[in-house]
C-alpha cells in the first residue's frame, strides 16, 4: 500500500474520495502488488485518527500515510488462493488483516 502511494498519490486520493478499499480496485501498473493480498508480512502503527474526517494515519516503514475506514478495513471477500482461516476470521479487502490494541508496548 505504501508504494501505491508513493509511485501514485492521485490514484490513491481518488480511492480516499469515493471511499473504496485498496485491493480490488488498483489499476494495471500496481499489477506488482497483485489484485489480493497473500496475507500479512509486516506491522504497522495507527498513528492518529479522526473518526468524523474518515482519516486513519498509519505508520509503516517510516513513513506515515492517511487513508481511510474503507482502505483499512476493506469488504469481506474469499481468497482461494489463500492459506485457509477458521471460522473466527474473514479475509476482506482492506490493508490491515489483523489487531491488537495496548496501553503501552515495550520492546527488549
Amino acid at each position: 500500500v505504501l508504494q501505491a502511494f508513493m509511485i501514485d498519490p492521485s490514484h490513491m486520493e481518488a480511492l480516499k474520495e469515493k471511499r473504496l478499499p485498496f485491493y480490488g480496485n488498483l489499476p494495471d501498473f500496481f499489477s506488482f502488488l497483485g489484485t489480493k493480498s497473500k496475507g500479512c508480512d509486516h506491522a504497522v502503527y495507527l498513528q492518529e485518527c479522526d473518526y468524523k474526517k474518515n482519516e486513519y494515519t498509519i505508520w509503516s516503514w517510516g513513513s506515515t500515510y492517511t487513508v481511510t475506514r474503507e482502505m483499512l478495513l476493506g469488504y469481506p471477500t474469499d481468497q482461494p488462493l489463500a492459506p485457509p482461516t477458521n471460522n473466527m476470521y474473514t479475509w476482506n479487502t482492506g490493508v490491515v488483516c489483523a489487531a491488537i490494541t495496548a496501553d503501552q508496548l515495550t520492546i527488549s
